[in-house]
């Protein structure tokens, strides 16, 4: 990760991941011919 913070400035003390289902799958090892798929258990 790679924050910017002004010198002498507030400390971030949280994090934010914002992804897409979509993406996850990509890097998640899915085939892409298989990413519209939808798996989900209910």
């Amino acid at each position: 990760m790679d924050i910017k913070v002004r010198q002498g400035g507030p400390k971030p003390f949280c994090a934010v991941i914002v992804a897409t289902v979509r993406g996850l799958k990509w890097h998640g090892g899915i085939e892409v011919k298989n990413l519209s798929e939808s798996k989900m258990m209910l």
